[in-house]
């Protein structure tokens, strides 16, 4: 490690002063046996793996930032983005605790749809609001994505995401496996739940003759009780959550074979009877799976329909 070169630089790029810089190349340098992979940038995946074992926070920080500086800092990607500076957190605790799916479209949502932490938590993580997006901020700081990677690639497709991060480099390649894992979930989604319209339409009619409801033509919004029966909105909500409960992880097609393939319930976040006006309805964000039985607990009260979040913690809890 040229020491010289990699105080100056962190003198230019980062707010650390004269003694955390110190600090940081002393932490580089103890490192003993796994210094000679901070000589190669193509290890980080085996070195990531010892940091999740032996190193400390201050270590790891130091890490992201020697990586950042072996990959040539400020990064330019696409010809059109100057990449912030990555400062990781190292704080685990989020990252271990959701899985690479949510993980990816936390990232996904944050980067590409300018989502806030609060709307991350509420709509990715499944959380009430009363973490006030701490949940969502502190899993995208642990790969070092701070308030100035918001919106960064807005208007971007998810390929062309998973391309940039790529050309970013190797400091990028945990976060972008992430990305990938969302993005083959929902291709695979697309793919593999295709239920045709008349399974819908069979679903639905059923429903509607034991409730004794009689309809006619189609409903595009929910006007106070009624209910959409928009059979768009429930195939991509299906193609984007699949067909297991979100609740309990029920599968239909596991416990009655051929006969319960592709069936699921729909959800709708938003209990309907509170929406005075017309309101077009996000199957991503609006609505989820559920099974017969969590779908009635949660709509078993009137007055208090439960969140996914509060739905999860009773069946873990019972």
């Amino acid at each position: 490690m040229n020491r010289q070169a990699f105080s100056e630089w962190l003198m230019g790029h980062t707010s650390l002063t004269a003694n955390d810089i110190e600090t940081c190349l002393n932490h580089l340098e103890s490192w003993g046996a796994t210094q000679d992979n901070l000589l190669n940038i193509n290890k980080l995946e085996q070195l990531a793996q010892i940091i999740e074992q032996k190193v400390s926070k201050e270590q790891q920080q130091a890490m992201h930032y020697y990586y950042s500086y072996l990959g040539g800092h400020p990064i330019t990607v696409g010809n059109t983005y100057t990449l912030p500076l990555l400062k990781p957190s190292g704080r685990k605790r989020e990252y271990l605790q959701h899985p690479n799916l949510l993980k990816g479209r936390v990232i996904v949502e944050h980067l590409v749809h300018n989502r806030p932490h609060r709307w991350l938590d509420i709509n990715v993580l499944g959380h009430n609001g009363n973490t006030k997006g701490r949940v969502s901020a502190n899993l995208l700081y642990y790969f070092g994505m701070k308030a100035d990677y918001r919106g960064l690639f807005e208007g971007e497709t998810h390929e062309q995401l998973i391309e940039l991060l790529e050309e970013a480099g190797e400091a990028y390649a945990d976060a972008n496996k992430m990305v990938k894992t969302y993005v083959s979930y929902l291709k695979l989604a697309e793919e593999d739940i295709a239920i045709s319209d008349d399974e819908l339409l069979a679903d639905e009619e059923s429903k509607d003759v034991e409730e004794g409801i009689i309809k006619e033509g189609a409903v595009t919004y929910y006007y106070g009780s009624r209910y959409e029966r928009s059979f768009a909105n429930r195939k991509k909500a299906i193609a984007v959550h699949g067909v297991r409960c979100v609740g309990c992880g029920f599968l239909f097609e596991e416990k009655y074979g051929e006969h319960g393939k592709n069936y699921i319930e729909i959800h709708h976040v938003q209990p309907l009877h509170t929406l005075e006006e017309p309101e077009a309805i996000d199957p991503v964000t609006d609505l989820v799976p559920l099974c017969a039985n969590c779908h009635r607990m949660v709509h078993r009260r009137y007055d208090n329909v439960l969140s996914i979040q509060k739905l999860q913690e009773i069946i873990q809890d019972s």
